[in-house]
């Protein structure tokens, strides 16, 4: 007897029922009453993955099964003909005439009040694109009054990938490719928490592949990902001095003019290091050098401004010493 698959497992379904997607999807509804999304983030997202593999499974399953063709039906046997036999001849002229009795009677109409109803026309099936942009606008929305911190934006976003309107594959696939679409874009506050938990709740770190349907987004998520894990090998003096640098390029407040003549050269080595990385979480252009950074320590896209030739030098406008 072989061993019953692990997503069947999760949904608590026996293939000897030969479940079908709607079979799977009823299970995962079932399945995630039990889980407190917000406390269990681990369970919610392996009940997902266990749905997805479902899904596929029963794709697959449904190509591999042979397409039987209907069995022709048994053709009516022919009752042998009578034998011809002679008319005998008749008098059509002495014939009596048709009656009003002989003539055939009409069958009543039906009654309006007995006929049956008109069945109903079915209802038309949601668009899964709609159903996910509304779903995302919430999530958009939500970015926009402040995320704290990476842990906050793993919950909230688990949260709405619970959401029933994104139980269906496509619905599914369309809000990620809106949250790919949203860090591919240009920075706004709070994309540098997004990034982690976007890439642990749709498994892009382990499946490169998911990533190749969207086009150039998916290559730059890719290498983004990839300069995420060198920014992990920093050491922990650099991850304080990244972190620090990167507050500073984020913040609205005026820099120090003592601390932006350090900051630019360091910027310009993580530029051509973690170029796709940085421009999620911060709103440096991959063309950021330095010799785009004005007066602000942040890149100004527009009009590039030469930087300071030497780090003793102080920028101009700063106060003499």
């Amino acid at each position: 007897m072989s061993a019953l698959p692990p997503f069947l497992a999760a949904l608590e379904l026996d293939p000897a029922t030969d479940p079908d997607e709607r079979a799977l999807r009823r299970a995962y509804a079932r399945r995630l009453k039990q889980i407190d999304v917000e406390a269990e983030p681990a369970r919610f997202q392996a009940l997902r993955e266990a749905l997805d593999q479902g899904l596929r499974w029963v794709a697959w399953r449904d190509q591999q099964r042979p397409v039987q063709a209907p069995a022709p039906e048994p053709l009516p046997e022919l009752a042998p003909s009578p034998a011809p036999t002679l008319a005998r001849p008749t008098q059509a002229d002495t014939a009596p005439a048709p009656t009003a009795r002989d003539a055939p009677r009409a069958r009543p109409e039906p009654d309006a009040g007995t006929l049956p109803p008109p069945s109903a026309a079915p209802a038309p099936q949601p668009d899964p694109d709609a159903l996910a942009a509304a779903v995302f606008a919430r999530l958009q929305q939500r970015i926009g009054e402040g995320l704290a911190d990476a842990e906050t934006t793993r919950t909230l976003l688990l949260r709405f990938l619970g959401d029933p309107d994104l139980a269906s594959i496509d619905a599914r696939v369309a809000f990620e490719l809106a949250v790919a679409r949203l860090l591919g874009g240009a920075w706004r506050p709070g994309h540098e928490h997004l990034l982690d938990p976007a890439i642990e709740a749709f498994g892009w770190n382990s499946d490169h592949a998911r990533l190749k349907h969207f086009g150039q987004l998916g290559a730059m998520l890719t290498a983004a990902i990839r300069e995420r894990g060198t920014v992990q090998a920093f050491g922990p003096a650099q991850r304080i001095a990244l972190d620090a640098l990167l507050a500073r390029i984020r913040s609205e407040a005026p820099p120090d003019p003592a601390l932006l003549a350090e900051d630019v050269p360091q910027l310009q080595r993580l530029v051509e290091r973690v170029p796709n990385w940085l421009r999620i979480v911060s709103p440096v252009a991959p063309s950021t050098s330095a010799s785009s950074c004005g007066a602000s320590g942040r890149p100004r896209r527009r009009r590039p401004r030469r930087a300071w030739r030497r780090a003793s030098e102080p920028p101009p406008g700063a106060p003499a010493a």
